[in-house]
């Protein structure tokens, strides 16, 4: 039986989509590494669903009759978030083992960033 290491497991939850942020910035507070994923996770969740809101407010105000617009802004809407999951499975993957995610811009934001 392979034994459950509680501190993993908070560390892969950190990277559930739009949320799991929370779960190791204050459960975690010990390990630096769990601080720095979750505040990555917690960049990377705020710029989705803003731009998600951006995307979803601009189509509802677009005239019905460019129905081209709508097809493109709902395309990339669900590559946004078809990329958004595929990133949350592979850090969540890469956080159990114990790795850092950097991200060139998100991380040095990251760092700054006192939650």
């Amino acid at each position: 039986m392979i034994p459950f290491n509680f501190s993993k497991f908070i560390s892969a939850i950190g990277f559930l989509p739009f949320i799991g942020w929370l779960f190791p910035l204050y459960l975690n507070r010990q390990n630096d590494i769990d601080q720095k994923n979750a505040k990555v996770s917690f960049i990377i969740s705020v710029g989705v669903i803003t731009t998600s809101i951006i995307i979803t407010i601009v189509d509802f105000f677009s005239p019905s009759t460019y129905i081209i617009i709508f097809f493109i802004l709902s395309t990339i809407q669900y590559v946004l978030l078809s990329v958004y999951f595929l990133f949350s499975l592979c850090a969540a993957f890469l956080a159990y083992r114990q790795r850092v995610i950097t991200i060139p811009m998100v991380s040095s934001f990251a760092e700054k960033l006192n939650i």
